[in-house]
């Protein structure tokens, strides 16, 4: 599995990890696997034809310049196995490049995840992953951060390429924005 995402500034990083020890005050830290830091993912797919989809993030990257955007509080993906995320503001410049990276990469992904298309995509860095145990003390957690302001700017400076073999995840590349 390969993933096209940007890695947190160390300022945006540190705010991230505030909130996830608020979680672990009432949720134990999720046991996944998933070692990756936390990111904002745009694209998904099982593999890409890795040469053009480099061509394109450093033609991509070239194009746009650094900019923000705002958290806006906390959402939940629901199922047998909900995730805890932090909901960032769609701007038009963050829109603007999801779209470019959705139209650009689809051609050299095999399998693409669907649930980040253009129509479906919802901007977000992931907090807590749970399972059928911690479902309920995390519900049980979001009752007691309901009031609280998670709201901050994060810088988009990079667009990396991250793959996910054999358990273990890894950053093939990294494109600064405006080079």
């Amino acid at each position: 599995m390969y993933a096209v995402i940007t890695l947190l500034d160390n300022h945006s990083l540190e705010k991230i990890e505030e909130i996830k020890s608020l979680i672990y005050d009432f949720c134990p830290a999720p046991q996944t696997g998933i070692t990756l830091a936390a990111h904002i993912s745009w694209q998904g797919a099982e593999e890409y034809v890795l040469e053009e989809a480099h061509s394109v993030l450093a033609r991509l990257a070239s194009k746009y310049e650094p900019f923000f955007v705002r958290s806006g509080g906390l959402g939940l993906f629901t199922g047998k196995e909900p995730i805890l995320y932090l909901n960032l503001s769609r701007s038009p410049r963050l829109a603007e490049l999801h779209q470019d990276l959705w139209v650009s990469l689809k051609p050299s992904a095999k399998k693409p995840n669907h649930k980040f298309s253009p129509e479906t995509w919802i901007p977000h860095i992931s907090l807590y992953y749970a399972d059928e145990i911690t479902s309920k003390k995390l519900t049980y957690g979001l009752e007691k951060m309901m009031g609280m302001n998670f709201e901050f700017e994060i810088s988009i400076t990079t667009i990396s390429m991250a793959s996910n073999t054999d358990g273990f995840n890894d950053i093939e590349s990294t494109y600064p924005l405006g080079n």
